[in-house]
């Protein structure tokens, strides 16, 4: 019993000894001392996608029978970018302005050039001041815009309006201030047209 036993011992010690055998002698990377190798890496990186949901309407409503009562939409600028962007107006007149078909054409005006409250009929159904305004401005990143835009200050600039940055996938609220006379023989209906600019923030 005792010589069995051993002569299956020593096939299982023949066999794991095979075994060894082979993993030692199978191909695989060979190291030597004082030897260096090089690997190339090829990286690939896609241009940011710059999307941003803005609003296609807003209004404004001014009622000159309640000196509380004028009222104005708040647009929401959503970007869906997983990057800062910058958002601007175009200047030059071209993006913030009355539209060609508005019903209503006053005359732009900055706040301070008239005295509004002062202003009988003619005057106040010709003339109006309308300007953007930043409803939080702990919403921004940076905020280049720290008082009112208005329409007639955007017509005289070059370029782009800059509004400030926002984070990645962060939103803000902008929302609209006017200045009025209170005397209108009738209701009036006015457009303007804004065209915003978005691209990736430095």
């Amino acid at each position: 019993m005792k010589r069995k036993n051993g002569k299956k011992n020593f096939g299982v010690l023949m066999a794991v000894m095979f075994v060894v055998n082979m993993v030692l002698g199978c191909p695989g990377v060979a190291y030597a001392a004082d030897s260096t190798a090089s690997t190339t890496v090829n990286g690939t990186i896609s241009a940011s996608i710059i999307s941003v949901n803005v609003p296609a309407t807003l209004a404004f409503n001014i009622d000159p029978n309640n000196s509380d009562g004028d009222q104005a939409s708040k647009a929401l600028i959503q970007s869906n970018t997983n990057a800062p962007i910058e958002v601007s107006i175009n200047g030059g007149g071209d993006s913030f302005k009355q539209s060609v078909e508005s019903e209503w054409q006053p005359i732009d005006y900055l706040p301070d050039e008239l005295a509004w409250e002062k202003l009988g009929r003619s005057d106040s159904e010709s003339s109006l001041a309308l300007g953007l305004l930043i409803c939080d401005q702990t919403q921004w990143r940076t905020l280049n815009l720290n008082d009112v835009l208005w329409v007639k200050e955007l017509a005289g600039m070059d370029g782009y309006a800059v509004i400030g940055q926002l984070d990645p996938n962060a939103s803000a609220e902008i929302t609209f201030q006017t200045c009025h006379g209170n005397s209108f023989s009738e209701s009036k209906v006015c457009t303007y047209n804004i065209i915003w600019s978005f691209s990736l923030a430095d």
